[in-house]
């Protein structure tokens, strides 16, 4: 892991050590759609706008350190993020209804319809993340009978990150038959991601 790899098609791959560890942007030109930067623009992304405002003069590259070797499965380099930085990352995120379902309290009591939906093919976020996220939800909202007059999750076979077509203002685009429980049944793949039983 953390090799350059010949095989850029498959999904989840650890991106190849940077050329220039001391750039500001050691992964250049890795939002155009290719894997060679990993997650690095949606990361980088998230820490610019969402965490440091906006601010043309913040680089996520100085944050970071990079090291190389050590234990665990990553043994080309790892990146150290300083422990601070982590601590305001999960306060911020913390603000929206994000991935804490508890946030999503009081949007169920107002009795709205809340749709998640999640590609089942998702390259980049793996769709148990939002089966555990309604799982959760569904304990804390007096089981699924009770949450899906509110929330309902639907899976999209074969469609992967931000893909999927025709119109969602149209009924026939929605399915949902309310005694379909396969998507709460977990396989091992499922067992091994950490979904939640």
């Amino acid at each position: 892991m953390g090799e350059d790899r010949a095989d850029a098609t498959a999904s989840f791959l650890t991106p190849k050590r940077p050329a220039d560890l001391t750039a500001l942007d050691p992964f250049p030109n890795s939002d155009n759609g290719s894997l060679n930067g990993g997650y690095w623009p949606l990361a980088d992304a998230f820490l610019k706008v969402f965490i440091h405002g906006n601010d043309p003069a913040f680089y996520t590259r100085s944050l970071i350190t990079f090291t190389s070797g050590g234990t665990g499965p990553i043994t080309g380099y790892h990146i150290v993020v300083p422990a601070v930085e982590v601590a305001r990352i999960k306060t911020a995120a913390r603000l929206g209804i994000g991935h804490f379902p508890e946030n999503a309290a009081k949007l169920i009591k107002l009795n709205r319809k809340f749709l998640i939906w999640h590609n089942f093919s998702d390259q980049v976020l793996t769709p148990y993340m939002s089966v555990n996220y309604y799982k959760q939800l569904a304990k804390l909202s007096g089981g699924y009978a009770k949450l899906q007059n509110t929330v309902r999750l639907f899976g999209l076979p074969g469609s992967g990150h931000c893909s999927g077509s025709g119109d969602v203002k149209d009924a026939a685009n929605w399915s949902c038959p309310q005694e379909d429980t396969s998507m709460l049944k977990i396989g091992e793949s499922g067992r091994q991601a950490g979904v939640i039983e």
